[in-house]
């Protein structure tokens, strides 16, 4: 029965294992599948983080905000002249702003075009002339021309905007990309900004991640050329969504034809470490290491995880008309990197972010600067890492699986997997470090139910081996009783005289450290076990139970023997002979030598089946099955292997040789028994030296029950001279020794009390 419960659960691991192995592939060739619902839980750890965070404490990056205030003051955002951009730039260039970022794309000219102009000149001039001739204002043609050019190129705010952001040297205007035709020379203005990156890296960055779909980068759309020629940097400010649309990750650079060109917030940073072009390397799937100032964690596509430091506000926010009207003092903006940027909601600059379906665009791209400021960036645990967590997790569902109850294992992987989420929040949480949740819990599940499946369509087989278990520890007479009369296995006893044996292994409990590893021990303790089994029920005998390395076992019962005691003691012999050829293959091994002793008691006792309705056991109970215990143990006392009880050797007098050993009185019983040391199952069995031995041994044991401790210790040790190794010799000269110090009372009888079991 145990080969065929091991190659059931081996078939079971091998089942959970493939289930293991099935989600891995199908994971990691069909990311999607599970990338989507990993990037929820993503989410869902965000939500618990910022949660736990205050309001507005960052301020090393600060929002000027055209926010809905700014809008009613000053009105109508796209009616604004970028006067104002330009007196807001030169205001904070005075305050000592760091950078000052315009999250605005001034993709089109706010003056007119030359051709616009010469377009003017060419359908207004005579008629402007004749009306200036009415109105008696004499212009010669050169000077009407001239005065026409210098009104209409004076239109608009360009070119004072430029004027006051090349003073600033601090201010940076972002351009924006698209995907569709492609426009080879729409980046024409913007490649000095652009950096010369490895040909793997700048093949990944020529694609912009568009929900989910990657699409070739196409075009640029930089600012008007007189804004960009003043612009301390540039960079593109595309905000790159995830397939649900939500803004989790950022690359800091995509590329147009073999141009490389930065997020402009990461450009903002560079320029503030005082990190160069040259100073940049891209490793894909690793990091960007920017000179020896900053590391920074990237994806296969070059993309960084942005860290989120807070919910709505958590930077200052500043309304874009109070620092227009110099409300606020300039020197607040000292050192700091300030975005402008709108808020107002009709501006529709609004992101879904992981805690957030309503997030202002000018703070996504603060927490992108503070990330790379901060050095604090998501971690995502490595592939191999992860791959080796899973395999962990599938396995130790495996062996769950295998080893409880349906029920049970449930409730325990059920616990095992909240600790473990719970593990992986905390982990986030603490320390930004990202375990993956999603597969492990699929693979928790397909695993168990695929073994919980195995187990139920093997069930039929359960009678099958349901009647070779018991054939493993019961004689095959009782099996074919059970199954000729299924009414044995109801509740009930029954009064039978039986001869049962215990054994047990000398000095078993050391043998772990002797052995070094646990699956050394069992696998001798079954080896042993399994050689003693076989004695057994070669003889005809019901093993009643195993504890450990001892056994219990019996005649008499469940089926009708008239020589219980004869066929227990040619049992136990019969053991006690195997032992010696296990010993010497042992011996062999390099494995310890093992010494066992019996002990040995008939007498009536109560058998039957006892347990529950769902789990039973048959087995003999009485005062007889204790004391053939309590003789098991009681060879210690003696140094002997085999001792049977005066009640069994009643039953078989004279047919074997045996000596006698004392009148003991064992634990839990009032009444001595006389007890008896079996020696073998004929002379022939006894050697010479053991005869003469036991000759001296009985003499000197009635000089002892006679209280003449000098003479007796004398004979035994007469009879140690014979054999140097007889054990009951050497402990009555103790005892001897013993009662010459402290002799015993005057009514002594002979008895030797027991102390222990």
């Amino acid at each position: 029965m145990s080969n065929v419960i091991r190659s059931k659960k081996t078939t079971g691991a091998l089942v959970g294992i493939a289930v293991v192995a099935a989600v891995l592939a199908i994971s990691y060739l069909f990311p999607s599948l599970f990338q989507g619902m990993e990037n929820k839980t993503y989410d869902l750890r965000y939500r618990l983080r910022v949660g736990q965070m205050g309001e507005q404490d960052i301020d090393d990056v600060i929002i000027v905000d055209i926010d809905d205030q700014s809008l009613a003051k000053l009105g109508r955002f796209y009616n604004w002249p970028r006067l104002y951009h330009a007196k807001v730039a030169d205001y904070l260039a005075q305050g000592g702003a760091s950078a000052v970022a315009f999250d605005i794309f001034f993709v089109e000219s706010d003056s007119l075009m030359p051709d616009v102009v010469q377009l003017f000149e060419d359908a207004k001039t005579e008629n402007i002339s004749s009306q200036l001739k009415d109105l008696k204002i004499p212009l010669t043609p050169a000077q009407l021309t001239s005065t026409i050019d210098a009104v209409l190129y004076s239109w608009g705010y360009d070119l004072d905007f430029a004027a006051a952001t090349r003073s600033s040297g601090n201010v940076y205007f972002p351009f924006y990309l698209t995907t569709g035709e492609p426009d080879d020379s729409s980046d024409l203005g913007t490649r000095k900004y652009s950096y010369l990156l490895p040909a793997d890296a700048t093949e990944k960055f020529k694609y912009l991640n568009i929900a989910g779909d990657l699409y070739q980068v196409a075009s640029i759309f930089p600012p008007v050329p007189v804004l960009l020629e003043s612009a301390r940097g540039t960079g593109y400010y595309n905000i790159e969504l995830d397939e649900d649309g939500t803004a989790r990750r950022i690359p800091l650079f995509m590329a147009l034809n073999d141009h490389s060109y930065p997020s402009m917030d990461f450009q903002i940073v560079l320029d503030k470490m005082g990190v160069g072009k040259d100073q940049v390397a891209v490793e894909l799937g690793k990091f960007i290491k920017c000179g020896d100032k900053l590391k920074i964690p990237i994806d296969n596509e070059g993309r960084m995880l942005i860290s989120y430091f807070g919910q709505f506000k958590k930077f200052r926010y500043i309304s874009y008309s109070d620092v227009l009207m110099e409300l606020v003092p300039a020197e607040y903006f000292k050192d700091k990197i300030v975005i402008v940027g709108a808020t107002a909601a009709g501006l529709m600059d609004l992101r879904v972010v992981p805690f957030s379906n309503q997030f202002p665009g000018p703070e996504i791209h603060a927490n992108i600067m503070e990330t790379l400021l901060t050095g604090k960036f998501v971690t995502v645990v490595s592939w191999h890492i992860q791959l080796a967590l899973l395999i962990a997790i599938g396995l130790l569902t495996v062996f769950v699986s295998l080893r409880f109850k349906p029920v049970n294992s449930g409730l325990i992987l059920t616990g095992l997997v909240v600790a473990y989420f719970v593990a992986a929040t905390a982990l986030f949480d603490k320390s930004l470090i990202w375990v993956e949740m999603v597969r492990p819990l699929a693979v928790v599940l397909f695993t168990n139910m695929a073994i919980l499946g195995y187990r139920y369509l093997t069930e039929e087989k359960q009678k099958v081996w349901i009647k070779n278990m018991f054939q493993g520890y019961m004689s095959k007479d009782l099996v074919d009783k059970i199954m000729a009369n299924p009414e044995m296995l109801l509740m009930g006893g029954d009064k039978k005289e039986v001869t049962v044996f215990f054994s047990d292994i000398k000095g078993f409990s050391s043998f772990s450290e002797k052995l070094g590893t646990p699956e050394r021990l069992i696998a001798l303790i079954n080896e042993y076990l399994g050689a003693m089994s076989d004695v057994v029920l070669e003889y005809g005998g019901y093993i009643s139970k195993y504890e450990g390395d001892a056994i219990m076992a019996f005649w008499g019962a469940p089926t009708d023997d008239p020589k219980h005691a004869e066929t227990c003691i040619k049992c136990v012999w019969a053991m006690n002979q195997r032992l010696q050829i296990l010993n010497a293959d042992l011996a062999k091994r390099n494995m310890p030598n093992l010494f066992t002793r019996f002990g040995m008691n008939t007498g009536m006792v109560t058998v039957g089946n006892v347990g529950s309705e769902k789990k039973k056991s048959y087995t003999a109970m009485g005062d007889s099955i204790n004391l053939g215990s309590r003789l098991e143990g009681a060879n210690k006392e003696y140094g002997t292997a085999i001792m049977m009880s005066e009640f069994t050797y009643a039953k078989v007098k004279g047919l074997y040789p045996v000596r006698e050993l004392d009148m003991l009185r064992v634990v839990g019983k009032e009444q001595p028994v006389r007890v008896y040391e079996l020696l073998g199952l004929s002379q022939a069995d006894v050697s010479e030296k053991k005869k003469k031995a036991v000759e001296i041994y009985l003499k000197g044991l009635e000089l002892y029950r006679g209280k003449q401790w000098d003479q007796a210790e004398a004979v035994f040790r007469q009879a140690l001279e014979v054999d140097p190794e007889d054990g009951p010799s050497q402990a009555y000269i103790g005892r001897c020794e013993d009662f010459k110090v402290l002799p015993p009372p005057e009514n002594w009888d002979g008895v030797f009390v027991m102390k222990t079991k």
